[in-house]
């Protein structure tokens, strides 16, 4: 596949929830990663099961790889009355995150598109952006201004 008129790979590998697996899928997937050092990462997460992709994804961010976050299934989460705001998000974990819909092809251009944009991040900047958001949050909630 070309992107930005260069050749680029990408490799679909069995879904995982850690890096610490626990079946031979979760192995293959571990061991693929590890084989592969400078790729960049799309991790694709559940948009109404968040919790467990921010998971994985906190441990691939550890781990140094750029990564990129596809929310995806934003529609079944939007049915679960699930708001996840993508925009925040990205602010806190200092990566690309894009909502998709994959099986309508929503989100998909711009989830390639923002692979330029993916970059290896230290985990205490996140931790100081949430630091940081939740401290904005607070003031716009009090009614002051941040």
């Amino acid at each position: 596949m070309k992107i930005e008129g260069e050749d680029s790979e990408i490799v679909d590998v069995p879904g995982t929830f850690s890096l610490d697996p626990k079946d031979r899928a979760e192995e293959v997937a571990v061991s693929m990663l590890h084989e592969n050092r400078d790729a960049k990462v799309i991790s694709v997460i559940d948009a109404s099961k968040i919790e467990r992709g921010l998971y994985l994804a906190m441990e691939i961010i550890e781990e140094g790889y750029p990564l990129v976050i596809a929310l995806n299934m934003r529609d079944v989460a939007e049915d679960k009355n699930i708001v996840i705001d993508a925009d925040r998000l990205e602010r806190i974990l200092g990566i690309p995150v894009v909502s998709t819909v994959a099986i309508a092809g929503e989100g998909i251009k711009e989830l390639v598109s923002r692979l330029k944009d993916a970059k290896p991040v230290n985990v205490d900047s996140i931790i100081a952006n949430a630091a940081n958001a939740s401290d904005t949050e607070s003031a716009a909630d009090a009614g002051g201004a941040a």
